[in-house]
């Protein structure tokens, strides 16, 4: 088997990040997780540390986290015994709002690898 090097991880990532619902809500979750309270509070970034959105994305971006983990919430208030992968697909964006979270979350691809598991990316890459 041929080893998969960081460029083509990141590519994946990026395609991934840009075509795939799940994996585009999922990521805007994590980015979102990685801002600090005061971050998400005000909708803003504050500290320049590298993680989490940058400034000219973090109102929007804000917006759309918020917006999901709400429908979210009621979703499994609904439903006591759905998992959160299922929760995170049935949560409702409207098409533009994917469209622009698809077309604006490739960019945090790198904070989304250095949380991921690094050989199950690997193997997604390997049987993809």
């Amino acid at each position: 088997m041929n080893k998969i090097t960081k460029k083509e991880i990141q590519i994946f990532v990026r395609n991934k990040l840009a075509s795939d619902d799940l994996w585009a809500k999922k990521a805007l979750l994590l980015i979102y997780s990685n801002q600090t309270t005061e971050e998400q509070f005000n909708s803003e970034t504050i500290k320049d540390n590298g993680i989490g959105f940058s400034g000219n994305h973090a109102k929007f971006l804000s917006s759309l986290a918020k917006q999901l983990k709400s429908d979210m919430e009621k979703i499994k208030h609904i439903n006591k015994k759905i998992s959160d992968n299922e929760a995170i697909r049935l949560a409702y964006l409207s098409t533009k709002q994917l469209s622009a979270l698809k077309n604006t979350m490739p960019r945090y691809a790198t904070q989304v690898i250095q949380a991921s598991d690094s050989d199950k990316l690997v193997k997604l890459i390997v049987n993809k």
